[in-house]
């Protein structure tokens, strides 16, 4: 006899790295954050797709380039004097 399992499993499900501002604070001022700066400082653990959220503060200005990113953090990146760059994302239809 076989398990039923229940619920949905859905396999085009995005899974992002998410990553704090809090955590930026590796980083000198003016640098440029990326996916591979991340994974150079291992902030990031594998390649991906990467969240900015807007946990602790962020007083350095750096130049961040992300695929999704908070409210919060927008706002907070904005306020410290840096750059917040959102990757484009292809619509499925």
């Amino acid at each position: 006899q076989i398990k039923k399992l229940k619920g949905f499993k859905n396999f085009n499900k995005e899974i992002y790295q998410t990553v704090n501002l809090e955590q930026l604070e590796r980083f000198t001022d003016g640098d440029k954050v990326d996916a591979q700066s991340l994974l150079a400082k291992r902030i990031v653990t594998r390649k991906g797709k990467i969240k900015l959220l807007g946990t602790g503060d962020l007083k350095l200005k750096l130049n961040i380039t992300v695929h999704k990113a908070s409210e919060s953090a927008k706002k907070k990146v904005e306020k410290a004097g840096g750059e917040l760059k959102l990757l484009e994302q292809t619509e499925h239809v």
